[in-house]
């Protein structure tokens, strides 16, 4: 088996739009752990798999620890791409190469993730603005034997259980832990413990720390302008990860600019989109048994 390094891994999955990146941010400032330099490595996705990344897997992880600077030799390394959960052949592929290593799945109740799906696509311009709730429940493609663009599979990924039981297959279930991001919104607190007894490192630095949630989906007023800002930072972050000082840098521009914008850009509350019991009732009514297996199998509270 290849392994370039010996430290452990973490690496998170789990549903899009549910916490992934605020999860990734708060382990990474962690001492014991280093983070890839780029959130999403997207390193062992099926080629196939509709979202592009830098690097895919061909056998060998060299171009892996590519997303690893300055680590020592004790720190756990950590990466988060939460579309791991729905590629068909990755845990496979991660078993295979990296022996070391556990998984976070962090989840969310699929009705509320569809409506934070259904906005986001509007935020980026997938869809066009006036798509309303119900037609973007019908234009979903219900159908896992191929990949489609990623707002169209947003109905079927709601269905967690069937994309897990790929990895409680494939993995001893003491490699892996389940959590919900329900749980990181009331709780953060308690939440990071819990992850932290898991990952085996400690959890007294999160006693005082600030818990701020990332990546948070707005309803912007300009799409097109929503769209540039989410293709240049892509780009910049694609050209810049590995270089250490640029990365910093960027790091530091993001942390006082991209508010600055998301501000700007934000519809004020009197603008934004209501969601209705009858415009969500056929969502209920698709997730109904994946609701009542969440409650049965992960004992989490649902609030549909």
């Amino acid at each position: 088996m290849e392994q370039i390094v010996d430290n452990s891994f973490a690496i998170i999955g789990g549903a899009t739009k549910s916490g992934t990146t605020s999860l990734f941010k708060y382990l990474k400032d962690h001492p014991e752990v280093s983070g890839s330099s780029l959130k999403e490595t997207r390193f062992f996705l099926d080629i196939d798999y509709p979202v592009p990344a830098i690097h895919h897997y061909n056998g060998s992880l060299s171009k892996y620890f590519e997303f690893f600077k300055q680590i020592s030799k004790d720190q756990l390394l950590l990466e988060a791409t939460p579309d791991y959960l729905y590629s068909l052949g990755t845990p496979e592929r991660i078993k295979s190469k990296i022996s070391n290593c556990k998984l976070v799945f962090i989840l969310r109740n699929p009705v509320d993730r569809f409506i934070s799906w259904y906005k986001f696509s509007k935020q980026n311009n997938s869809i066009p603005s006036d798509t309303s709730l119900g037609d973007f429940f019908k234009m979903q493609v219900d159908d896992e034997k191929n990949y489609y663009e990623q707002h169209r599979m947003v109905l079927m990924q709601g269905k967690y259980s069937e994309y897990l039981n790929n990895y409680f297959e494939c993995f001893d279930p003491e490699k892996i832990y389940v959590c919900y991001l329900e749980d990181l919104e009331a709780d953060p607190y308690q939440f990071m413990n819990k992850i932290c007894e898991f990952l085996h490192i400690e959890s007294g630095f999160y006693k005082d720390y600030s818990f701020i949630a990332q990546n948070v989906t707005i309803d912007v007023k300009n799409q097109n302008l929503h769209q540039i800002y989410r293709k240049l930072s892509a780009l910049i972050r694609k050209n810049v990860h590995k270089n250490v000082v640029a990365h910093g840098l960027l790091k530091k521009m993001k942390k006082s600019l991209i508010p600055f914008y998301l501000k700007a850009n934000e519809r004020e509350e009197k603008d934004r989109v209501e969601f209705y019991k009858d415009e969500m009732r056929p969502l209920i009514d698709y997730y109904s048994e994946e609701l009542e297996r969440y409650k049965e199998r992960y004992r989490v509270l649902l609030h549909a």
